[in-house]
């Protein structure tokens, strides 16, 4: 795998708050944060290029990047979150990523509850061709954002198109 290419205005290990982080490992989507003189402050560990982006923004911009941040998923937003908290960088951000997160969390909840009630009224016998459009249009929404697996999307695409 072919290592991203940085800007130069990046040192190899930029502080971040109390702690270092490793961009080369970074860039490979390995989460590798020391403390000074090398002691590691978290294990390493495998993230997303999502999260790799978000922090990489908070390191040259110092700002987060919230169009990247909505694609997370909550593990990785926790294990953000947590980075955030312990290394003192901004503690502003944690209440911006709080709120994120609760509008991310309340979509999934609006959606799932629409999903409920169109399935309800085609079963019902409803047979209004939007209803199936407006279905569909849900399912797409919930496994773009990962809050489904593509095998429910298939049965359900499956039994009410």
């Amino acid at each position: 795998m072919a290592a991203k290419k940085w800007p130069k205005k990046i040192p190899l290990v930029p502080n971040f708050g109390r702690f270092y982080i490793n961009v080369q490992s970074l860039a490979d989507c390995l989460l590798s944060i020391q403390r000074k003189h090398y002691a590691y402050a978290f294990p390493k560990e495998m993230i997303s290029s999502y999260l790799r982006d978000v922090i990489l923004k908070l390191i040259t911009d110092k700002i987060l990047d919230e169009e990247t941040f909505c694609k997370l998923d909550e593990r990785e937003i926790n294990m953000l979150k947590i980075l955030i908290k312990r290394s003192h960088i901004d503690d502003t951000l944690l209440y911006k990523i709080a709120d994120m997160f609760r509008d991310k969390r309340e979509l999934k909840d609006r959606l799932i509850s629409r999903l409920n009630i169109t399935k309800g009224e085609i079963i019902a016998g409803n047979n209004n061709p939007s209803l199936t459009s407006d279905l569909a249009s849900i399912l797409n929404e919930l496994r773009d954002n990962k809050w489904i697996e593509k095998k429910f999307y298939d049965q359900i695409m499956e039994d009410f198109t």
